[in-house]
């Protein structure tokens, strides 16, 4: 066999390949999306698209805040750290750096009652307005 007639086979055979996978990609589609797991992951991501009580969404809204609240906190005290270890013995950048991890500190405290009290409030409102079977 010369290699034309090999390159003309293996390009023959390659086309029906493609052809067989490409046909076969409808059929594959159409898989249940339960089986696939693509509930669980939107379930899982926020996608869902079921209906959720106002409490929960309300809930949902403020951990979002929280979360950036968070975000800056942290950012605050990278920031405050940066601030110190370039201070190189200044004591007005010392002292500045200070202040900002004392005020990071109570933002952070802050921010974790908070937090507490707006879950342990709209867990209780979740349940207090599901109604019972």
């Amino acid at each position: 066999m010369t290699a034309t007639k090999q390159h003309l086979l293996l390009a023959g055979m390659s086309f029906f390949l493609l052809l067989g996978l490409t046909l076969a990609s409808p059929a594959l589609a159409a898989i249940n999306a339960q089986t696939t797991g693509l509930e669980a992951t939107a379930a899982a991501t926020y996608y869902d698209t079921t209906p959720i009580s106002l409490p929960v969404l309300i809930g949902k809204i403020i951990d979002v805040v929280v979360g950036l609240s968070g975000l800056l906190v942290f950012i605050l005290f990278v920031y405050a750290g940066f601030i110190w270890m370039t201070a190189q013995g200044d004591p007005t950048k010392v002292k500045k750096a200070q202040d900002i991890l004392a005020t990071a500190t109570i933002g952070l405290l802050i921010l974790l009652s908070a937090f507490a009290i707006t879950n342990f409030v709209v867990t209780q409102l979740d349940v207090a307005t599901t109604p019972t079977l």
